[in-house]
């Protein structure tokens, strides 16, 4: 059986994390705390080594970018709370 390699656990990572990044309902329903879990593994995954402190950079430009298109997608929506 082949053993995962460094770069295959980076790979494999950043492909979790995109997949994760891209539901769009998780999003909507909590915009904060999805983005915070989003960082808080992205944050993690680097701690441990698994990513480079570049890929951390871009999730967190990611994780940015879908906080704002959430926040912006719950209003035009009328989801937003009173």
């Amino acid at each position: 059986m082949p053993t995962e390699t460094p770069d295959d656990r980076r790979v494999r990572a950043l492909a979790d994390w995109q997949a994760a990044i891209g539901d769009q309902d998780a999003l909507l329903k909590s915009p904060e705390t999805y983005t915070s879990t989003l960082v808080g593994r992205a944050k993690l995954a680097m701690s441990q080594g698994v990513i480079t402190a570049e890929d951390l950079g871009e999730l967190l430009e990611l994780a940015d970018a879908a906080y704002e298109w959430a926040v912006e997608e719950r209003i035009t929506r009328g989801l937003v709370d009173d």
